[in-house]
């Protein structure tokens, strides 16, 4: 019979048996025999309900000495029970522990603490559990940390949570696990590095602040033959003169690897305009892309200002004028690359033909992909 708080240990109060203790023959009467059978009956139920509760409550402590150190270890295990009209609390807590004290002073330690609470109300109910692992040595610590706990209320408000909190002395690495009737569910990981090991397969959005800036696609397979593993973005905002001869307009550098290809997207803002003599022609603004000193993307028009086809004549003589033409454009265009692996540098040029041509915001973009 466990024992439980503020139990009854009365023994009871059945009466003494009427007569003598001892019989004509000598012996204990029935009545007295049985009577002291039934208390002793109930002694043993108590002495049971002692040791029973005393088990509850643990702690035992070992230590050793030599020449060099002090080791010490302990475990401990707290069992608590409360309750009162309103709310029922029970706690369990197991801490085992080893410490090691040198001589220099320098002191190492390892600990497993386990706390398990419940608590139980007419309106709530509450479950946690809390265990830490955690290892020192010279001041230099590492942990690893579960927390789960689960809530209901009257009200119809639902939560539950599991976290893990690993710290080796590096940034640390967190994994969280939520859901309630509230803010609904939610999985957090938080690493320098994580890695995904196997199909990845995302039925909703997927968000990111930074998923084409330099190397920050670094996935093997993340669209299966079509995998992303590189994004180089290059941008110049100021003017370029553009000349008769190919000039550079922007470059950008990629290391490219085994079955990778690349994709490459180029765009600029225009300005051009020409006057119009007798013998102008109208004004053309050409692209192309090399890799190296290979071309890749074969010289292609993107702008051009037209040309003045009439001039008046007024009372039968001709007018010595010039007139400008202008065009204001954002041709932007892509090309595809398959080169074997090395490390390229690719080139968006321009020139014109003829008038005068300015480009701005210069972008190009190398992706590569696996084929």
């Amino acid at each position: 019979m466990p024992l439980v708080p503020e139990a009854d240990l009365r023994l009871g109060i059945d009466p003494l048996p009427r007569g003598n203790m001892v019989g004509p023959d000598g012996q204990v009467s029935r009545e007295w025999r049985n009577w002291l059978e039934v208390r002793g009956s109930r002694i043993g139920e108590v002495i049971s309900g002692i040791n029973h509760n005393r088990a509850l409550v643990v702690d035992l402590e070992t230590e050793f000495v030599d020449e060099t150190a002090t080791l010490t270890a302990s475990i401990g295990i707290v069992a608590t029970v409360a309750a009162d009209n309103e709310t029922a609390i029970g706690t369990l807590q197991t801490t085992v522990s080893a410490l090691s004290t040198t001589v220099d002073g320098k002191v190492s330690n390892a600990t497993y603490d386990a706390q398990v609470s419940v608590l139980v109300g007419v309106d709530v109910a509450i479950a946690s559990d809390v265990t830490t692992l955690s290892s020192t040595v010279g001041g230099l610590s590492s942990t690893v940390s579960t927390q789960a706990s689960t809530i209901a209320d009257i009200e119809g408000n639902l939560a539950a949570t599991y976290a893990i909190t690993v710290d080796g002395g590096g940034n640390g690495a967190f994994v969280s696990l939520e859901d309630g009737t509230t803010l609904g569910s939610a999985i957090t990981l938080s690493a320098t590095k994580i890695t995904l090991d196997g199909d990845v397969f995302v039925t909703g959005s997927l968000t990111t602040a930074n998923m084409f800036a330099a190397n920050a696609v670094t996935t093997a397979n993340m669209f299966a033959a079509n995998a992303l593993t590189e994004a180089v973005s290059e941008e110049t905002d100021a003017e370029l003169t553009v000349t008769t001869s190919y000039a550079d307009a922007e470059t950008a550098s990629v290391t490219v690897g085994t079955g990778e290809e690349v994709d490459l997207f180029w765009s600029m803002a225009v300005f051009g305009y020409s006057s119009y003599l007798s013998s102008d022609p109208t004004a053309y603004l050409y692209v192309r892309i090399l890799r190296g000193a290979t071309v890749i993307y074969s010289e292609t028009t993107v702008a051009s200002t037209p040309a003045v086809d009439q001039l008046g004549i007024v009372d039968g003589s001709t007018l010595d004028v010039s007139l400008n033409t202008t065009t204001y454009s954002h041709p932007s265009g892509m090309d595809f690359d398959a080169p074997s692996a090395g490390t390229y540098t690719y080139k968006l040029q321009v020139k014109k033909s003829a008038g005068a041509w300015l480009v701005s915001k210069r972008r190009l973009r190398a992706v590569l992909r696996k084929a």
